[in-house]
């Protein structure tokens, strides 16, 4: 509907009624603007009681912020305003957020608390709390550093590092505690964020301790040679609480089940946004194999009990082989480090004989084949 076109003098009139004239004899300025001039206390006059007092504190969640865009609006404001705002996004000791956009919706965030008791139903992007950004790559699952600025940050964290320097000249004792104490802080900023930090120089920087993962189950520190003793490495330990168990799972994640033919049915029917892909997206889609159904296993692995059933419709010689003599310690999807075996990945079955109480692995395929390692005497 097209708006009607009025005389210019009729638009401002109907512009000035729009607007609640301000009673200004009971008014007075301040520090804090225009407000209401409190009368003075006497016997006549009541308090301004709130018999709930906690009413006043609580703030209502429910200003609902539609979509993440599309809210466009330009700030006209004095250069010295301008100025202030940009500076406080700047200066990182303070409590703000680092642009200048989140600084204005901080504080109009905080008016609207103040004075209306009320706020957005989650907190906008420009003042959400930001993650490190160790934080972020680990959740993308990414490799934030090499191996060789992994053992670099490792030794440096020894005074031995140093000593060269310090007795050439190049460095003093006080830099050279100074260096050692900012490696810890960046160690325990990367350990915080959830990767493991091997102090074996042949390992990368690592999403899981598996090695420690596989010891601790075991009771053994020496456990995890029966995989790399077999030249296999354990990409996912645990892949029920590491991968199945996780809300956001990272697309490398995805892409490391989607290599292990057992486990790819449970991947492939999911978009990275969650919906199904539909008949004619899943043939453009190669590696997205065909779906498996197997009676009582949802489209997503809730527990260790599904997982099983998975694996016995698809891979029952598994079971079969370890029948009751066993028991299972840990689902791991490992990669074999062999000539022309390096993309496939596996489910490794990790067990310990209910006889004799020895270190047994179990890894299937679909097609039918089954390795098993022993741990020798």
């Amino acid at each position: 509907m097209s708006p009607q076109i009025t005389r210019s003098g009729e638009n401002k009139k109907n512009y000035e009624s729009s607007f609640v004239k301000l009673p200004l004899d009971e008014l007075k300025v301040g520090h804090a603007g225009l407000y209401h001039e409190e009368a003075e206390e006497d016997d006549n006059n009541e308090a301004n009681t709130n018999i709930n007092e906690d009413d006043n504190d609580v703030v209502l969640e429910d200003i609902p912020l539609i979509e993440r865009t599309g809210g466009n609006t330009v700030i006209n404001s004095e250069k010295g305003i301008k100025v202030f705002v940009k500076d406080l996004a700047k200066d990182k000791k303070n409590h703000l957020p680092n642009t200048e956009t989140g600084v204005w919706v901080h504080y109009l965030t905080e008016g609207i608390k103040k004075d209306y008791k009320r706020t957005w139903d989650e907190a906008p992007k420009s003042i959400a709390e930001k993650a490190p950004a160790t934080k972020k790559s680990r959740d993308k699952a990414k490799r934030i550093m090499t191996k060789k600025q992994k053992n670099e940050l490792l030794a440096k964290m020894e005074m031995k590092y140093y000593e060269d320097d310090i007795a050439n000249g190049v460095l003093t004792l006080e830099e050279a505690f100074a260096s050692i104490k900012e490696a810890y802080n960046k160690k325990k900023e990367v350990e915080d964020a959830g990767y493991f930090l091997s102090e074996n120089k042949t390992d990368g920087i690592q999403l899981f301790d598996w090695k420690g993962i596989v010891n601790k189950k075991h009771l053994d520190p020496l456990a995890w040679r029966l995989y790399s003793s077999n030249k296999l490495a354990v990409i996912i330990p645990n892949i029920v609480e590491n991968y199945y168990g996780l809300e956001n799972k990272p697309k490398k994640l995805d892409d490391e089940v989607m290599k292990c033919k057992l486990l790819a049915s449970t991947v492939y029917n999911k978009k990275p946004d969650g919906m199904v892909w539909d008949d004619e997206a899943r043939e453009s889609k190669a590696r997205y194999l065909p779906e498996i159904e197997v009676d009582g296993v949802d489209t997503d692995i809730k527990d260790a009990a599904m997982l099983k059933k998975l694996i016995n419709a698809l891979a029952p010689q598994m079971f079969k082989e370890i029948g009751k003599t066993h028991e299972v310690c840990g689902y791991h999807l490992v990669q074999r480090r062999w000539s022309g075996e390096m993309k496939p990945r596996y489910l490794a079955l990790d067990t310990i004989t209910k006889k004799g109480r020895k270190h047994e692995v179990f890894i299937a395929d679909t097609d039918g084949s089954l390795q098993t390692l022993r741990k020798e005497s």
